[in-house]
C-alpha cells in the first residue's frame, strides 16, 4: 500500500523574473549625510511601498514587505504571517516512511504530486530570494559607503546579512 502523501499544492505559482523585479522596484532614494531614524524609516516605507506591489500567493495584502517588516507591524496589516520560504533542495525527496518506520514504495502518481510540489516550492523559495536580493541591492546604493559595515580591508557593505538585518543595523 502506498503513502498518503499530502495534496498538491492548488494555486499555481508564477516564477518571477530577476530583471523584471528590478525593473519594478527601481531605485530608492539616497540618503544624504548620516543615516538618522527619519531618513532609515523613509528608506524602509520605500520599500515596504514597493515591496507591496509585488504579488506574493502567501502574502493577501504586503506582497513581500514580509521580507524585512518587523514581524507585529507586519501582523497588522496581513492576517497571513510571513514565513520566509525554506530551500527546499534541488531535487525531491520521494522517501517516504510508514508508521513503523519502513521505507514505502512510491507509484508513479504519488511521485509526480511529490515533483509538482517540490517545484511549487522551488519556485516559492526562488521568488523570495530574487525579491530579497533586489531589495538588498536598492538599500545598498541607497545608504552612503561610509556608515555600511566594514567587510574586508578596504570593502564596505551588507555581506550575508539580510534585509531584516540590515535594517536593525541601521537603526543601532
Amino acid at each position: 500500500m502506498a503513502a498518503q502523501p499530502a495534496p498538491p499544492i492548488q494555486a499555481a505559482v508564477q516564477q518571477l523574473i530577476y530583471s523584471d523585479v528590478a525593473s519594478h522596484f527601481g531605485t530608492l532614494s539616497p540618503i544624504i549625510g548620516r543615516p538618522n531614524v527619519h531618513s532609515i524609516r523613509a528608506l524602509e516605507n520605500q520599500c515596504i511601498s514597493k515591496a507591496v506591489s509585488i504579488a506574493n500567493p502567501n502574502a493577501q495584502n504586503m506582497g513581500y514587505a514580509g521580507i524585512f517588516m518587523d514581524r507585529g507591524e507586519y501582523a497588522m496589516s496581513d492576517p497571513n504571517p510571513y514565513v520566509d520560504p525554506p530551500n527546499p533542495g534541488a531535487t525531491p525527496n520521494y522517501t517516504v516512511h510508514d508508521a513503523d518506520g519502513e521505507i514505502v514504495f512510491l507509484d508513479a502518481t504519488d511521485r509526480a504530486i511529490i515533483k509538482a510540489e517540490h517545484e511549487a516550492a522551488l519556485i516559492l523559495w526562488s521568488n523570495h530570494d530574487i525579491v530579497h536580493r533586489v531589495i538588498k541591492e536598492a538599500i545598498d546604493k541607497a545608504v552612503p559607503d561610509q556608515y555600511k559595515p566594514s567587510l574586508t580591508i578596504g570593502q564596505r557593505g551588507f555581506g550575508n546579512k539580510s534585509v531584516r538585518d540590515i535594517f536593525v543595523d541601521l537603526y543601532d
